[in-house]
């Protein structure tokens, strides 16, 4: 059986996009956490890259209320 050039390319994509997409699932952020004050206003910790040996983070509210 002889491998084509077309589907060596589509093959090769398809790996490309799930290695892709494990590595944002990777980086999800997680549960929300509720804050001491009020309980329907919680928080989390996203990761938002590096930058040279510092990571970056961005911190999310949500308003339950």
């Amino acid at each position: 059986m002889k491998l084509k050039l077309r589907d060596l390319l589509m093959v090769s994509a398809v790996l490309f996009l799930g290695f892709i997409a494990y590595s944002n699932f990777s980086t999800l952020a997680k549960n929300w956490t509720s804050t001491n004050c009020y309980k329907n206003i919680q928080y989390r910790l996203v990761q938002d890259g590096k930058k040279g040996k510092r990571f970056r983070w961005k911190l999310q509210f949500k308003n339950n209320y």
